[in-house]
């Protein structure tokens, strides 16, 4: 079994996410939480999003090809492991990151912790 925050580092290594905002391209990890869905004993599925970000170009068609390859990256790295499970990705979208607007796409993900 795994915790939460071990769940969470694990993937962040794995997808080589940052902690802190950093020029793009750039993946961050953060928790989604749970509906409780019972595993067996103590252990849960819990969500995590694994956000996708590359700079705001003029561009929008070069920013989103260079979405595309990065969501590609990771996608095969999630789909090698053995722990997480991807649920869904996400459209392009443009979100605020560090004071700058990204282009991004989620990544979510889920994996069996022990609460």
């Amino acid at each position: 079994m795994t915790t939460v925050a071990q769940a969470r580092a694990a993937l962040a290594t794995a997808v080589g996410a940052v902690d802190a905002y950093r020029t793009p391209p750039q993946t961050y990890v953060y928790s989604g939480g749970t509906d409780m869905e019972r595993l067996g004993g103590s252990s849960t599925k819990w969500a995590f999003r694994v956000i996708c970000a590359v700079g705001w170009k003029s561009d929008d068609a070069k920013a989103s090809a260079a979405l595309a390859a990065l969501l590609a990256a990771k996608l095969a790295i999630l789909q090698a492991s053995s722990l997480y499970e991807i649920t869904s990705v996400s459209p392009d979208v443009v979100r605020q990151i560090g004071g700058a607007d990204h282009l991004t796409a989620d990544i979510a993900v889920s994996c069996k912790v022990d609460i």
